[in-house]
This record gives C-alpha cells, sequence and structure tokens, in this order.
C-alpha cells in the first residue's frame, strides 16, 4: 500500500498490460529506475495470452490485478480505484521513463496545489529503440486550456502525465464508451477540477509499433471511417 513521506504526496503507476511481453521488462525497469521511487505500482492484466503476466509476477513491489472487463480504459480505472496514492500515473505497457520523471512531474504539482494534472513532453522510439535523451534544461512549465487545442489532445498520451487521483475520480475516470477521444476527453473534464499544465522537458520515451496502442487506436478510426464512407455511399447509391 502507499506510504506517505512527510510533506510530499503518495504516488502509484497503473500499467494496463495485453500482450506486452516483449515491452513490459524495459517498461517495468524505467519504473524501478526513478529518483522518486512510487509508492505502488499496479500492473492490470487485460487478458493477454502471451506470457507477459508470467514476466511480471514475482517483481518485487509489483501488484498484478485482472481486469474483470476489457479494454485499456476499464484496466486504467481499476487501478485508479485500487490505490490510495495521492497521484497517479498512467504509463502504457510499451513507454518508459527518463529517471527524473516522476520527481519532476510530482514537483510540479507540489509546487502547484491548483493544477489538476501535469505532463512532460517526450520522444518517439521504434519497436526496440532505446531512448536517447535531450540535455535535461530548465523546464518552461506553463497552465494551458484544453479547450483551446480541442478538438486535438493538450497531453498527447497518457504516459505523459502525473494527475491527483482525487481529481481523477471526481469526473469518473476514463469514460468506457468513449473510443477514440477517451484521453482527450478525460483532461477536459478534469479542466474544471483545476489547471492542465504542461513541462517542455521530454522525460518519456513513447514506442511507436504495429501492436502499440497508438498504432491500433488509429487503425480502428480508419476502418470505422471507411465503415462510415460505405454505409454513406449506399445510402446515396
Amino acid at each position: 500500500m502507499p506510504v506517505v513521506r512527510g510533506s510530499t504526496l503518495s504516488t502509484a503507476v497503473v500499467i494496463p498490460l495485453y500482450n506486452g511481453g516483449p515491452w513490459i521488462g524495459r517498461t517495468l525497469r524505467s519504473v524501478a529506475a526513478q529518483t522518486r521511487p512510487p509508492d505502488d505500482v499496479i500492473v492490470v492484466d487485460d487478458g493477454s495470452a502471451d506470457d507477459s503476466v508470467s514476466r511480471v509476477r514475482g517483481i518485487p513491489n509489483v501488484r498484478v490485478l485482472k481486469n474483470p472487463g476489457k479494454g485499456v480504459r476499464l484496466a486504467r480505472n481499476l487501478g485508479l480505484n485500487r490505490t490510495t496514492a495521492d497521484l497517479v500515473a498512467f504509463l502504457d505497457q510499451d513507454d518508459v521513463w527518463h529517471a527524473t520523471h516522476l520527481d519532476h512531474l510530482a514537483g510540479v504539482l507540489e509546487a502547484r496545489p491548483s493544477a489538476a494534472v501535469a505532463a512532460a513532453d517526450g520522444v518517439i522510439l521504434g519497436p526496440d529503440d532505446d531512448p536517447s535523451w535531450p540535455e535535461p534544461v530548465t523546464a518552461d512549465i506553463r497552465a494551458v486550456d484544453p479547450w483551446a487545442a480541442f478538438p486535438f489532445g493538450t497531453i498527447r498520451c497518457p504516459s505523459m502525465a502525473l494527475a491527483r487521483r482525487d481529481a481523477v475520480l471526481a469526473v469518473g475516470g476514463w469514460n468506457p464508451e468513449t473510443r477514440h477521444v477517451a484521453d482527450i476527453e478525460l483532461w477536459l473534464r478534469m479542466a474544471a477540477h483545476g489547471e492542465v499544465v504542461l513541462s517542455d522537458r521530454a522525460t518519456v520515451g513513447v514506442r511507436v509499433h504495429r501492436d502499440s496502442y497508438s498504432s491500433r487506436l488509429r487503425a480502428e478510426q480508419i476502418d470505422e471511417h471507411l465503415q462510415s464512407l460505405g454505409a454513406m455511399a449506399r445510402t446515396m447509391g
């Protein structure tokens, strides 16, 4: 269970896992290497058919939960509801963090009590790449209005964000009924509970490959659009 360290805020990491065997080891090693170690690490198995879960079981200080439903949004919500940490980070199974990621964003939230969520910048990785981090510089930290970027997202992916758990719970977490814009919708709803703060310090390695969540989401979007176009053509015909 999370441990509150004096005046600092406790932190949890929630990782949805679905057939992530090739990447989950590196992802968890980046969590273990944090200069501010998380108080709670939860991996939520979303019905993996590979050896993902066996790779995770037995790793010290990592809890493995089984998603009773199906889907990454429900998996994230399960982890959110099973921790009591003040702050929660939602890390994708194939992404990695710089060692200072949690330390940096937790410091931002501790310094800005009005902020509901803070997010860092990132670098793009291929399927087997190790990140080449830019030199850390003094970060430009600014509050933004997510509605100003709508319909595009202010925070590019969940792995970049650290949020106050109470604020995420207050808006009901991820909406399982929203498929393609669930992340964007969440940050928009959270903006009613506090500032959305961005840092330009790159501390997240976002892995892009055929089976990555972003690639699958893009394929679903394309397929959905093609089906819509087909339905329109049949109607017009």
